[in-house]
């Protein structure tokens, strides 16, 4: 079993995953807009409730990979970031 485990591979936190299954309700960003760390970027609706999804840190929005309506799947891509630079 233990060689047959699957290799721990880590995130890259330039990229935010769906956590739970869901339905994408809003889409707070575009592409090439700025967010502050904690700022809304998703409403996602699962298991009728409404979870905001955060940014993680101070980022500009690469690409936005899902549309409102979108029903998501855990470790589903939503959003690619790229760290601001300090001011």
């Amino acid at each position: 079993k233990f060689q047959n485990r699957k290799a721990y591979v880590v995130r890259d936190p330039h990229l935010i995953h769906c956590l739970i299954p869901g339905v994408i309700q809003q889409v707070l960003v575009r592409p090439g807009q700025k967010v502050r760390k904690g700022e809304a970027v998703f409403i996602l609706e699962a298991m009728k409730m409404q979870n905001d999804i955060l940014s993680p840190f101070d980022a500009k929005v690469k690409a936005v990979k899902v549309q409102p309506g979108k029903m998501v799947t855990k470790g589903e891509l939503l959003a690619e970031l790229v760290p601001s630079q300090p001011e």
